[in-house]
C-alpha cells in the first residue's frame, strides 16, 4: 500500500524515506500494529526510477531500530535504481512481445485472406471469413459486413454474427453505417448511448461501434461495422487493422463484380449467338418469331412474350406468337394494339423502344396483372415497321440498362430476319401463283436465265420430256438428253447456237 505517508513521500521526491525506530515512522495505526505483529522495528523506502519517472518503491524492513549507515544507502540506492531498469525492461519487452504477436497475427489474418481472395470465385464466403477475422481479433461480439447499393442508396447485409435481424435493407440516411458511407470514412463511436444515429440491434447491449466504409478507387462499396459491450472498445490500432480488412473486402466485391460481369457478357454472347445460328437461312416468319420468344425470355426470365405485327390499313398491332408462362394466368395478352395507345405513353419511345409502362398505366396492355410492368420494343427494319414486342415483367424486378441493351440487340438481329421472312414469304406466294397461271396453259413453257440454265419449266413441259421438275432446274440447256431436246424442237446444235444467242443479249 502507498497509502502511509513515507511511502507517498518516497514517490512524490524521488528520495529514500528512512525510519530507524519503527516507534518514531510516519505509520497510521494500523499499518503500526501490522509492522509489530512481524517484528519490525525498522524500514527504509527506496524509490525505482527510470528516465521516465518512478515506477515504484523498494522497501528494505529491519527487526531491530536502525541506523542507516550512508554507504549503505547508497548500496540500497544503487540496488533500487537497477532493479527499476529490470522492471522497466521486463515491462518494454512484454508490451513489445505483445505487440508483436499481435502484428504477427495481424499479418497471419491478411495474408489468408489474401490467400482466400486471390483463389475465391464467390465472394460470399470470403465475406463471412473477414467478418469472422475481424470479430474475433477484437473481441466483438457483434458484427456485420454490407454492401451498398448506389441506386437504391441502401445497405444489404451479405455477413452477420450475433444480431437478430428482421430485415436486411438498411437506408444509408440512418445508423452510423450508413454515416461512415456518406462521409467516405471511419466512424469509431466510445458510447453508442450518446450517439442518436445509433440503430440497437444488441437490445441495449452495445456500447462501443466501428463501422468502416469499404471504397476501392474511390468508390464506397459496402461497410464493415463492428459492436462491443465495453466502452472505447476499439484503439486506432484495432481501427486501423479492421481498416486492412475493410481493403481486402472492397477487393473482393470488385473481383465479385468483374466475375458477375464476365458471365453476364457470356450469356449475352451465348444468347446472341443462338439467336444468330437459328436466323441464319431461315425463311419462315413462325421459326424466326419463335426464336424471338425463347431469346427475350431467356435474356429476360419474362413472365409473357407477345409479337405482333403491323396492320398498316387499321394502323393497329395484331398478334402473331404468344408465349405465357403458365405461372402467370393472369397475365393474359391483348389480341390487338392501337397505336393510337401507345403514342400517349411515349411518342418518341413508340419508334425507338424501349417503353416502360407501369401498372397503374398500362391497362390496355396488361389487362388485369396488376404485378406486372410492360416493355414494348418495335420491330422495324430498314425504316420499315414490321411490329412489335411486348413483354410483361414482374413489377418489383428492376430491368438494368445491360439487360435493355442485351434485349434491343436481339430485337435489331430479329427485325432483320423478320423482314427477310416476309419477303421470302412475298416471293413464295407470288412463285406458286405464277407457277398456278403457267401450269393452267396447255402449252410448254421454258424459262432460261442468259447463262444457259434452266430456271423454269411448267408441267407441259416435265410431260412431253418426261423429265420432272428437278431434272430441269438449275441444268444447261443444251444438256438435256437429246431426245428431250427433240422433244423440245431443237436438236443440240441448235440448243448451242440457242444460248450463243441468249449470251450475246
Amino acid at each position: 500500500s502507498v497509502t502511509n505517508s513515507g511511502r507517498m513521500r518516497c514517490l512524490r521526491s524521488g528520495r529514500p524515506v528512512l525510519t530507524p525506530a519503527l516507534s518514531g515512522g510516519p505509520l497510521e495505526m494500523d499499518q503500526l500494529e501490522l509492522m509489530q505483529q512481524e517484528g519490525i522495528q525498522a524500514y527504509g523506502e527506496f524509490p525505482l526510477t527510470t528516465p521516465d519517472g518512478h515506477i515504484g518503491f523498494l522497501s528494505v524492513y529491519f527487526d531491530a531500530p536502525h541506523t542507516f549507515r550512508s554507504e549503505e544507502v547508497e548500496l540500497l540506492q544503487t540496488f533500487a535504481t537497477q532493479a527499476a531498469m529490470a522492471v522497466s525492461n521486463a515491462r518494454l519487452y512484454a508490451h513489445v512481445d505483445m505487440a508483436l504477436s499481435r502484428r504477427v497475427n495481424q499479418l497471419s489474418i491478411l495474408e489468408t485472406v489474401g490467400r482466400e481472395l486471390s483463389a475465391a470465385i464467390s465472394s460470399e464466403r470470403l465475406f463471412e471469413m473477414i467478418l469472422s477475422y475481424a470479430l474475433d481479433f477484437t473481441n466483438s461480439p457483434w458484427g456485420e459486413l454490407s454492401l451498398f447499393h448506389a441506386q437504391e442508396r441502401t445497405l444489404t447485409v451479405k455477413a452477420s454474427r450475433g444480431y437478430k435481424l428482421s430485415r436486411t435493407q438498411f437506408s444509408i440516411r440512418d445508423g452510423l453505417a450508413g454515416r461512415a458511407v456518406n462521409a467516405q470514412q471511419a466512424i469509431n463511436v466510445g458510447d453508442v448511448r450518446l450517439e442518436p444515429a445509433h440503430i440497437d440491434l444488441t437490445e441495449g447491449l452495445s456500447r462501443s461501434q466501428l463501422s468502416i466504409p469499404l471504397i476501392h478507387e474511390g468508390r464506397v462499396l459496402g461497410v464493415l461495422t463492428l459492436e462491443s459491450d465495453r466502452l472505447n472498445a476499439y484503439t486506432t490500432n484495432d481501427q486501423a487493422f479492421i481498416s486492412q480488412l475493410a481493403t481486402q473486402a472492397a477487393v473482393a466485391v470488385v473481383n465479385a463484380e468483374l466475375y458477375s460481369e464476365t458471365q453476364r457478357r457470356l450469356r449475352e454472347q451465348s444468347i446472341l449467338y443462338l439467336v444468330s445460328t437459328r436466323l441464319v437461312g431461315n425463311p419462315n416468319l413462325e421459326s424466326v418469331m419463335q426464336t424471338l420468344a425463347r431469346s427475350m425470355e431467356a435474356a429476360l426470365q419474362t413472365s409473357s412474350v407477345g409479337i405482333y405485327l403491323w396492320d398498316d390499313n387499321e394502323s393497329t398491332y395484331q398478334i402473331a406468337f404468344n408465349s405465357q408462362s403458365p405461372s402467370t394466368p393472369d397475365c393474359i395478352l391483348p389480341e390487338t394494339v392501337l397505336y393510337a395507345d401507345l403514342e400517349t405513353y411515349h411518342p418518341s419511345l413508340v419508334k425507338t423502344g424501349p417503353l416502360r409502362i407501369s401498372p397503374k398505366r398500362g391497362k390496355e396492355l396488361l389487362g388485369d396483372c396488376e404485378d406486372c410492368q410492360a416493355l414494348v420494343f418495335p420491330l422495324i427494319a430498314s425504316k420499315q415497321r414490321l411490329g412489335m414486342v411486348l413483354l410483361h415483367v414482374p413489377h418489383k424486378r428492376l430491368v438494368q440498362e445491360e439487360e435493355l441493351q442485351l434485349l434491343r440487340a436481339i430485337v435489331s438481329q430479329v427485325s432483320i430476319s423478320m423482314q427477310n421472312a416476309m419477303l421470302f414469304s412475298d416471293v413464295t406466294h407470288g412463285r406458286d401463283r405464277l407457277a398456278a397461271v403457267l401450269n393452267s396453259v396447255g402449252e410448254g413453257i421454258l424459262m432460261i436465265d442468259t447463262g444457259g440454265l434452266i430456271v423454269l419449266a411448267n408441267e407441259f413441259v416435265q410431260k412431253i420430256t418426261a423429265l420432272s421438275r428437278e431434272d430441269l432446274l438449275n441444268r444447261r440447256f443444251s444438256s438435256l438428253p437429246e431426245g428431250a431436246l427433240l422433244d423440245l424442237g431443237y436438236t443440240v446444235h441448235e440448243a448451242e447456237i440457242l444460248l450463243q444467242d441468249l449470251g450475246q443479249g
